[in-house]
């Protein structure tokens, strides 16, 4: 059963059901490694029209993770978003996804 036009999967969890049709490149276990799959298919020409990200609760903890590492202001480190200050983990979060949310306006769907 194929539901969108020439999808790739972005797999970020297993979960996804057996019974459809996705062509998927693995399992991606970092945000970094998020970025540089949509950065790949942005550079060479491919038949693909839809990517598809499984799952979004997934996407948010890699953003987390990788907002954690990358730390504050200073570049100190964190344990979980919320070691940030009230509210402002996820302030930091948005600066680390804003890239993602740019990859989705070049005629693709996301």
């Amino acid at each position: 059963m194929q539901l969108l036009p020439q999808e790739l999967l972005k797999q970020i969890e297993d979960g996804t059901p057996g019974d459809l049709e996705l062509t998927s490149f693995g399992k991606i276990d970092s945000f970094q490694q998020l970025m540089d799959a949509l950065a790949a298919l942005y550079s060479v020409d491919h038949i693909y029209k839809t990517v598809v990200i499984d799952s979004i609760t997934e996407l948010q903890n890699l953003v987390f993770n990788e907002t954690c590492a990358r730390g504050d202001d200073k570049g100190t480190a964190k344990a979980n978003i919320e070691d940030f200050g009230y509210g402002k983990g996820y302030v930091y979060a948005q600066r680390v996804k804003s890239p993602l949310l740019g990859k989705s306006d070049r005629g693709r769907v996301i």
